[in-house]
């Protein structure tokens, strides 16, 4: 003889239902927040503007970078690296912001030669604290002199960017990030460096950033 199969209560199976629901409900915003990934270690390379970089040399504006960063010069070329000290993007998105440590920092030393006998002046404007955002309202904020200033370069891509595996391990490539200075940088380095600097527009870099997903 078959056994009847128990018919749940209605209330029950409502109860049941709603649980279920509310599941879902807090399951799927978790599982879209996971597109946010924190980053590791890495590396920022900025290729300078070689027209730029020789007419503020030309106009006694020297870069130097500060530790741990570093600054390399070829035949035509100067390049910045800094290390990417951690970060966040967006894997859905790609868009996101990578923390570096160092910095740059542009230099005057010039003497002066009178009929009173020589002297000299010195001025620096150091640039640390870079949070480089791709795809994001800050844009490339830096300490300037100083004072946290987003917006501190004009930016464009012009490149890609892409999740790369290396050494076993998954890694953002973000490249031909384009920088450029704007009135901010430009008015900014102009008043402390006597006048001299870049002007708006000017290129500064083109920017490779590489830094490991967690």
């Amino acid at each position: 003889m078959a056994m009847s199969r128990p018919v749940r209560p209605a209330p029950i199976v409502a109860a049941v239902a709603t649980v279920a629901a509310l599941i879902v409900f807090l399951v799927v915003p978790a599982a879209a927040s996971a597109a946010t990934r924190s980053l590791g270690t890495g590396t920022a390379t900025f290729r300078l503007d070689s027209l730029e970089t020789a007419t503020l040399m030309d106009d006694l504006l020297m870069p130097l970078a500060g530790t741990p960063a570093k600054l390399s010069f070829g035949a035509t070329t100067a390049t910045f690296t800094a290390p990417v000290s951690g970060g966040r993007w967006n894997t859905t998105t790609k868009h996101g912001t990578f923390l570096l440590r160092g910095g740059l920092t542009f230099v005057l030393a010039e003497e002066i030669v009178t009929e009173n006998g020589t002297s000299g002046q010195f001025v620096q404007f150091p640039m640390t604290g870079w949070r480089i955002g791709v795809g994001t309202s800050a844009g490339v904020s830096v300490v300037a002199n100083g004072a946290r200033t987003p917006g501190f370069f004009d930016q464009s891509l012009n490149g890609t960017t892409s999740i790369v595996t290396l050494h076993g391990h998954k890694y953002v490539k973000v490249t031909g990030l384009g920088l450029s200075f704007n009135a901010t940088s430009a008015g900014a380095i102009s008043s402390v460096m006597l006048g001299r600097g870049p002007n708006a527009a000017d290129p500064f870099a083109s920017v490779t950033l590489l830094a490991r997903l967690r």
